[in-house]
This record gives structure tokens, sequence and C-alpha cells, in this order.
């Protein structure tokens, strides 16, 4: 199995919301609240592979929709997101970056075992 192509992928879906009863702490009284039911799923595996397990994710969940989609990746020096994700010191986004890669290389070693997979 080749793994040149493998990649991860952060997708994010909104749900439908669900009803709380709250307290309001000024007046004391009880009022009715959305919560909201979001939820975040990291695929493993070539393009392909992650579009047919969103497909199946989706098809399993119907009552979510996709949001966004990020890619699960350590930028490259020079490029925008590169630029753009040099949050706090340099010494916590060497320290961030460091935990990405190391996450992204035991996705590899898993991926070699056993293809493409859903991480959360």
């Amino acid at each position: 199995m080749q793994t040149n192509n493998m990649i991860a992928k952060d997708y994010y879906y909104k749900g439908g919301s669900t009803m709380v009863t709250r307290t309001d702490a000024y007046t004391g009284y009880d009022f009715q609240d959305e919560k909201n039911t979001d939820t975040r799923v990291r695929y493993v595996g070539t393009d392909e592979e992650i579009e047919k397990l969103h497909k199946e994710f989706m098809n399993e969940n119907k009552y979510l929709y996709l949001n966004e989609v990020y890619p699960y990746e350590v930028p490259k020096k020079g490029t925008y997101w590169y630029k753009h994700h040099c949050w706090g010191t340099a010494k916590e986004y060497k320290e961030t970056m460091e935990k990405t890669s190391l996450k992204l290389k035991e996705y590899n070693n898993k991926y070699k075992q056993v293809g493409s997979f859903i991480a959360n």
C-alpha cells in the first residue's frame, strides 16, 4: 500500500440543535435555549478514500450537514498558511507544529497497517 498520497482532513459538521431549559441568573425564571450539536471528524487516507468515508459518514448521520473542511498538515515555509498560523510565540508555534508532525507520522503508520480510517 502506498502512503505517499496519504492525507488527513478535518471535516466540521453542523447538526440539529436540542432544546435545553436554563435558569436566568438575574430573574430566576426558566427559559428554553438551543444547544448546538456540532461534530468534528478527522479522516485519514487518500483523497478518494476520504471522500468515500465522508459519504458513508453522511449516510449514517443524515441529521448533519457539512460546514467546513481543513487539511490537517504542517504548513510549508513561505506559504500563506505558514505566515497566518504563526500565533503566539515562536516557541509555541514550533511546539504545535512538532505535535502535528508527530500525529501525522502516527496516522501514516496506522494507514500502512489498516488503510483509510476515521481518527477522532
